[in-house]
């Protein structure tokens, strides 16, 4: 599995010929695509969402989609719902724009080589949607934790003619977004491409979900008419400490997920206690945030020697509830769901 991050530009002169039109062609707006969109309820009845978007033009007679300038946005009942700026949902930094790259815009096309840019051939396969905002899909397992998994052109995997999509996935725990997991990644989807994932609601140590996988991009009937050929539905599980991780490799991280405790006790009112077992010298902290990610409790950073280290979490003052702490050591972070009554 690839682990990825930061949004890149595109590399690719006929895409960034569609950059340029957004600039001179209006009207233009970002919109909300209504079919790839997916919801899950919390354990406190809450509604988590994510939803596609797209760059369009509205013109006489019709309209044009924009399929690279694309992206995935999440949203929940305790945010605000957008408004009706022309720019609310560009993820491109126009004015206006309400969205916040690792906040609520959190999916886009990876940069696998990791030059700055997206180097795709000209011609994609044709869905009439855009890079990375296929049908996605959101979990929520019994801690609370948000997992999104979504189809994206992917570089460096293509057939001579067209880029090929994997799926990918992320987490979300309390404030921050894990790293990116190319799903698909391995040998044995070197010629594949791997769209519509459909992810179970039910989760224990890991999520599950199946997905169609041919081995040419695109639509037979109304897209780009490719060849009638075998479309096999595939089932994966996907190992939920894979992306509760910080994409450090455990050899050299400070922490890992079993290194941090479960708070004890949970539910708490007044002190609950974490343990953590810190496998180099290096500098700690911790913090506690509500549903909406807001930091109410901090141990700020200090610098720690290899070996046990227990800390406290004062909870006066708190209003009954779930919350998240995560300790933070070095570049590793672990995040786990806590209840205060």
């Amino acid at each position: 599995m690839g682990i990825h991050g930061k949004r890149p530009l595109f590399g690719n002169a006929h895409i960034l010929c569609s950059i340029l039109l957004h600039h001179l062609l209006k009207p233009i707006h970002f919109i909300a695509l209504t079919v790839p969109h997916h919801l899950a309820f919390d354990s406190q009845g809450m509604v988590h969402v994510i939803f596609g978007i797209n760059r369009a033009l509205f013109c006489e007679p019709g309209h044009f989609i924009f399929r690279v300038l694309t992206g995935l946005v999440y949203w929940n009942e305790d945010i605000a719902v957008f408004s009706n700026d022309i720019n609310a949902l560009s993820p491109y930094g126009d004015p206006g724009t309400e969205l916040v790259e690792d906040v609520n815009l959190v999916g886009w096309t990876q940069d696998i080589n990791g030059n700055g840019e997206i180097d795709v051939l000209d011609d994609w396969g044709t869905y009439y949607i855009g890079f990375s905002s296929m049908l996605p899909q959101i979990v929520i397992d019994d801690m609370d934790q948000i997992f999104i998994v979504f189809s994206s052109v992917t570089e460096s995997f293509n057939n001579g003619l067209q880029n090929y999509r994997h799926l990918w996935a992320r987490a979300k725990l309390g404030n921050w977004w894990s790293h990116f997991i190319d799903l698909t990644g391995n040998l044995a989807h070197i010629f594949d491409e791997c769209i519509v994932p459909s992810v179970a609601s039910e989760t224990d140590d890991y999520f599950y979900l199946v997905y169609q996988s041919d081995n040419e991009p695109g639509l037979h009937i109304r897209g780009d008419e490719d060849p009638v050929g075998d479309n096999n539905t595939v089932f994966m599980k996907v190992e939920i400490s894979d992306l509760l991780s910080t994409g450090i490799e455990e050899g050299n991280a400070p922490i890992v997920m079993e290194d941090v405790s479960q708070n004890y006790p949970n539910p708490f009112s007044g002190t609950t206690w974490v343990n953590v077992n810190i496998r180099q010298s290096t500098s700690v902290s911790l913090e506690v945030t509500d549903m909406l990610g807001k930091v109410v409790y901090r141990i700020p950073e200090r610098n720690v020697q290899s070996g046990p280290l227990r800390l406290a979490i004062d909870a006066t003052g708190l209003t009954s509830g779930i919350y998240f702490y995560s300790v933070k050591a070095g570049d590793s972070v672990v995040t786990k769901k806590m209840i205060v009554e």
